[in-house]
């Protein structure tokens, strides 16, 4: 049973083809001649506009005997050669400068057919692509490149096409949670005691007033971590010449036997 394979261009999947494509074309620029205002594109075939497929085609012929097809207008090549040696529109051609410029235009399009097949394509004739390179489910890639006022398409079988590379290795080993949060800093309070003033009261307090707090010296504080959050209780103390807290038991835990009270 024959069966014909039905593939569409995943969003992005277009999206990495039209950035190796943008790549590539800062790399001719960078050989040949300053870009103007440039854009790269790439979308399944079946959805080019009808005057996209009636454009002026090339075949170009791939390694493996693939061919894949260039829209080339007629005035690129004067374009090219009048960015590649800085003439203004209508400055008369020669043909050192005309020769120069057809190898400029091959290395752009050898850029661009590297962007989406991983390889160059040696120049054929005129031709126009197969209808069913245009169909839905046909799989083939349209790759356009808008250079200024100047618009370069290039279209590819998906058998050229240049398989999805695989994600690159991170180059970090995966390390437990634990390990990996081990170095977070975290801010602990501990927690005294909390007291309850009527304003009155506290619009009369001064400098040297003593505040007396509804909590025993026995009483266990609590040490908050993070969102007011309860770790465990303490009792304060010293060591080494600072205020210090000793960790005696979880929040609501059952106190030790020998849980210390005010170490000094």
């Amino acid at each position: 049973m024959n069966v014909t394979p039905y593939s569409l261009l995943k969003r992005s999947r277009a999206t990495l083809l039209a950035r190796r494509m943008l790549a590539n074309l800062e790399h001719w620029g960078a050989d040949w001649a300053m870009l103007p205002d440039h854009a790269a594109t790439c979308a399944d075939a079946c959805e080019a506009a009808p005057v996209t497929r009636a454009g002026a085609w090339r075949r170009r012929m791939l390694a493996d005997g693939t061919a894949l097809f260039v829209a080339w207008p007629e005035q690129a090549d004067a374009w090219i050669e009048q960015q590649v040696f800085g003439l203004e529109d209508g400055a008369a051609r020669s043909p050192l400068a005309g020769a120069v410029a057809a190898i400029a235009r091959e290395a752009l399009l050898a850029y661009l057919t590297e962007a989406l097949c991983g390889q160059a394509a040696e120049p054929m004739d005129p031709a126009p692509p197969p209808a069913a390179l245009w169909q839905r489910g046909a799989g083939s890639v349209l790759g356009t490149v808008q250079l200024g006022t100047l618009t370069v398409h290039v279209l590819v079988p998906a058998t050229a096409m240049q398989p999805a590379p695989a994600p690159a290795p991170s180059g970090l080993a995966l390390v437990p949670l634990r390990t990996a949060l081990a170095a977070r800093e975290v801010a602990l309070t501990v927690e005294l005691c909390r007291a309850e003033l009527t304003l009155g009261y506290l619009a009369t307090l001064a400098l040297g007033d003593v505040l007396a707090l509804p909590m025993r010296l026995t009483t266990p504080l609590q040490l908050r971590g993070p969102g007011g959050t309860a770790l465990c209780a303490a009792h304060l103390g010293a060591q080494d010449g600072q205020r210090a807290v000793e960790l005696t038991r979880p929040p609501g835990g059952v106190p030790a036997a020998n849980e210390p009270r005010n170490r000094t």
